[in-house]
């Protein structure tokens, strides 16, 4: 059922049914933490109901725009489900490589430093883990202009598709970190009070500086699942992992760093494997030149610098220390912040062409 958004090219109306399923869970905890006792099992009942939503609007997309679809025997291709499987297994792979590279961080801390620690690094894998689901959010609905380009063979139209799509991610990843290197603090002290904020926001900082890089590559794995070239990515992934643990335990047991060595470790480790690995095998699966992807690469890591200066002018100047001029200030940034994106990275044809799609999107 999920073929049929990208078919059509209506992977907003899912971001819509997937943002439904957010709020009625979080209603479902509101109304059963405030009228019952608090049970872990509670929190699965929720996510199940947030899926069947999710299902639900699947089905009701491929029923709208896609009812002439039907499994036909005569049309099945054991040699394209192996394909599959086989990708499938690999995409598994890849998953323990990510969790060796961010999963284990909270592990780690409760057994090799202390549960005080682990609080600590919860709070910043949480808010970090929260605007890097926002990548997926906005890359996706891309994937089906480039799996079009890829299908009719028009490798150009599908280049500047994918640096489109970069710069639009590196737009929302460079005004989080700037945003957060600049007012995290006055985040934190507003939101966890009594706690050691300093050390938190210095964390955070480190987890977030991966997403500066993260963010305008992430639209780029789709790749991978076009070329259906998942093994070597997978393996580097696992590798990544492994010394991302095994870097964790060296300077926890032989370093003064203590707790940054868990973040530390798995911020330099996803800065080469986004920055050095994957553009130079993505060009590759492509077939093109190794950097291609580079200078897209380049200029939004310099909008990001300026746009970091900036929010710190701004939040001196302004000095927030309420709920309400911390949003305020918070909103002014991320105008400015969007501006000089728009400014640095996008060319004239690509402003143009983000409106064609939105009118389209409007249709």
């Amino acid at each position: 059922y999920t073929a049929a958004a990208y078919i059509k090219n209506r992977l907003d109306i899912v971001g819509v049914f997937r943002s439904l399923s957010y709020v009625l869970e979080v209603i479902f905890y509101i109304v059963v933490f405030s009228f019952t006792t608090p049970e872990v099992w509670q929190v699965g009942v929720a996510i199940c109901i947030a899926q069947l939503v999710i299902f639900g609007g699947n089905y009701y997309i491929y029923k709208k725009y896609t009812p002439e679809l039907r499994i036909r025997r005569k049309s099945v291709s054991f040699n394209a489900i192996k394909k599959l499987v086989v990708n499938g297994i690999w995409n598994s792979i890849n998953s323990l490589g990510n969790t060796l590279n961010s999963g284990l961080d909270l592990i780690v801390t409760n057994l090799w430093l202390s549960d005080l620690a682990m609080g600590q690094i919860a709070i910043t894998k949480t808010i970090s883990s929260i605007f890097m689901s926002f990548n997926q959010l906005l890359a996706q609905p891309f994937q089906p202009l480039f799996l079009k380009s890829y299908s009719d063979g028009n490798k150009e139209k599908l280049i500047s598709e994918l640096k489109l799509s970069m710069k639009l991610t590196g737009l929302f990843s460079s005004i989080v970190f700037a945003g957060f290197f600049s007012l995290g603090k006055v985040f934190y002290a507003l939101w966890i009070p009594g706690q050691d904020i300093d050390l938190i926001y210095v964390l955070t900082v480190i987890t977030m500086l991966a997403s500066v890089v993260e963010g305008p590559i992430y639209p780029l794995y789709y790749i991978y699942t076009l070329t259906v070239r998942n093994k070597i990515p997978c393996i580097i992934t696992v590798i990544g992992g492994i010394l991302n643990v095994a870097g964790m335990a060296i300077l926890v047991k032989y370093s003064s760093l203590g707790i940054y060595s868990i973040v530390l470790t798995t911020t330099v480790i996803m800065l080469f494997i986004n920055l050095v690995t994957n553009p130079i095998y993505m060009t590759y699966c492509l077939k093109v030149k190794w950097f291609t992807f580079y200078p897209t690469l380049l200029r939004t890591v310099i909008s990001c610098v300026c746009i970091t200066a900036s929010f710190i002018l701004i939040a001196d100047v302004l000095n927030p220390h309420t709920w309400v001029t911390f949003l305020l200030t918070a909103g002014l940034c991320g105008v400015l912040g969007c501006i000089i994106h728009l400014i640095l990275v996008f060319s004239k044809d690509e402003k143009q062409q983000l409106l064609l799609i939105a009118k389209n999107k409007n249709k």
